[in-house]
C-alpha cells in the first residue's frame, strides 16, 4: 500500500485528486457518499444512479438500468456499505451490490415508507405506522430470513397539519421542512453496532449486534431552540431551485412548513473515523451544528475537529482523507482525496454548500 499511495502521488496533478465531472447537481453528504478501499461510490439522486470512481482508475461506471433492482433508482434517499457489500435505500426496497456492481438482490421492507439496516447477521427493521396528529417508528431485530421480529424501539413524530392548497393548485406531497423531527437507525461498516435515535427524547440507544439488546444509552439535555425562520426560508427556496431542476417536478408548486421550534439533535452518522457522530442544532442555524463522537460504550470521545470535519469528510484511509466538495463554477458536486496533511488547508479553500441564486 505505501509503494501504491507513492506512485499515485508521483502522477497526481497540483491539488486533490477528485471524481470531476460527475454531473451531480445537489451537495453530498455522508447518506450518499461511501468509500472503502479507495472505492468510491456517490448516490445521484437527481439522475437515479450510483458512480463509481476509483483513486488509481478514476471514473469506472455508473449503476443504471431497468427498474427492476439493479437499475435506476427513482425513490432512493440514502446508501450504506455493510461488510463489503453496498445497500440503496429507496422507499420501495433495498437493493444490495458487490463492489464491483454485480446486483445482488432486492429486500423488501415489511411496510411502505419503512427502512431496513444490515447487520452482521439479520436486520434491524423500521417500519412505519402513519396517523394524525403523529407518525409512530418501531424498530425491531429481524432473523436472517426476515421472519421473525423482536420490537427493540419504539418513537414518534409530531406531524404539523396546515389547511390544503386550492383544488387547481398542484403541490409536492409531502411538504418540506428543513428541520423535521425524525428517527435514525445507522449501523457500523462490520454490521456490529448499531446507534437509534429515539425522536422528541434525545436519546441514543447502542444495539449489539451479538447479544441481539440494547447495551447502553447516551442521553442530551430535553431542550429545543426557537426556529429561525429567516434561514428556513432561506434552506427552502434551495430545496425548490434544487427539484426545479429536475423533469419530474416540473410545473409543481412546493409547500414550506417551518416549525416553531428545532429538536436538539440533528442529525446522526457514522463519521470518518468509524464511530457513531451526533449533530446538535446551533441556535441560530446559519451557525455550525454541534458534533459529539461516541464509542461503542457510548462515551465521548474527545476531539478538537469542527463541523466542517465532521460534515465534509466521509472517510479516512491510509493517512488520507475523502472529502465532499461542491464546485461553483460547473455546478456540481464530488469528493476528494487528500493527504491528512493538507486538510485544514483544503476545508477552508473549498466548500460544500449550494445556494439558489
Amino acid at each position: 500500500m505505501t509503494l501504491f499511495l507513492i506512485g499515485m502521488m508521483a502522477m497526481m496533478p497540483s491539488g486533490p485528486w477528485t471524481t470531476e465531472n460527475s454531473g451531480i447537481e445537489e451537495p453530498l453528504g455522508h447518506q450518499q457518499v461511501v468509500v472503502t478501499d479507495g472505492q468510491i461510490f456517490m448516490l445521484d439522486i437527481l439522475n437515479m444512479r450510483v458512480l463509481h470512481y476509483n483513486i488509481e482508475k478514476g471514473f469506472e461506471d455508473a449503476i443504471i438500468g431497468s427498474n427492476e433492482g439493479n437499475g435506476q433508482f427513482p425513490q432512493a434517499y440514502k446508501m450504506t456499505l455493510n461488510q463489503g457489500k453496498i445497500y440503496v435505500h429507496e422507499f420501495n426496497g433495498i437493493h444490495s451490490f458487490k463492489l464491483d456492481r454485480t446486483f445482488i438482490q432486492t429486500h423488501n421492507p415489511p411496510s411502505m415508507g419503512g427502512d431496513m439496516e444490515r447487520l452482521a447477521r439479520g436486520w434491524l427493521v423500521t417500519d412505519k405506522l402513519f396517523g394524525a396528529p403523529a407518525r409512530r417508528y418501531t424498530v425491531s431485530y429481524a432473523s436472517e430470513s426476515l421472519l421473525n421480529f423482536t420490537k427493540v424501539a419504539e418513537w414518534h413524530e409530531s406531524i404539523h397539519v396546515k389547511k390544503g392548497p386550492e383544488k387547481e393548485e398542484k403541490v409536492v406531497l409531502t411538504p418540506y421542512n428543513p428541520a423535521q423531527e425524525r428517527g435514525f437507525v445507522v449501523v457500523s461498516e462490520d454490521g456490529k453496532w448499531a446507534y437509534i435515535r429515539e425522536s422528541e427524547s434525545n436519546n441514543i440507544l447502542i444495539f449489539d449486534a451479538a447479544k441481539k439488546e440494547i447495551t447502553a444509552t447516551f442521553s442530551f439535555p430535553d431542550k429545543k431552540h426557537a426556529f429561525d425562520r429567516e434561514w428556513g426560508q432561506e434552506a427552502f427556496d434551495t430545496y425548490v431551485y434544487r427539484l426545479s431542476k429536475n423533469p419530474l417536478f416540473e410545473g409543481i408548486k412546493f409547500q414550506a412548513v417551518l416549525p416553531e421550534t428545532f429538536p436538539l439533535v440533528k442529525d446522526l452518522f457514522i463519521g470518518p473515523n468509524g464511530n457513531a457522530v451526533v449533530a446538535l442544532w446551533n441556535p441560530k442555524a446559519n451557525g455550525k451544528a454541534e458534533y459529539l463522537e461516541f464509542d461503542t460504550q457510548g462515551v465521548q470521545i474527545k476531539s478538537n475537529r469542527g463541523a466542517d470535519f465532521f460534515e465534509r469528510v466521509m472517510k479516512i484511509e491510509n493517512d488520507h482523507a475523502f472529502v465532499a466538495y461542491w464546485d461553483n463554477k460547473v455546478g456540481e458536486s464530488g469528493v476528494a482525496w487528500l493527504p491528512l496533511s493538507e486538510l485544514d488547508g483544503y476545508l477552508k479553500s473549498s466548500t460544500n454548500s449550494m445556494k439558489a441564486p
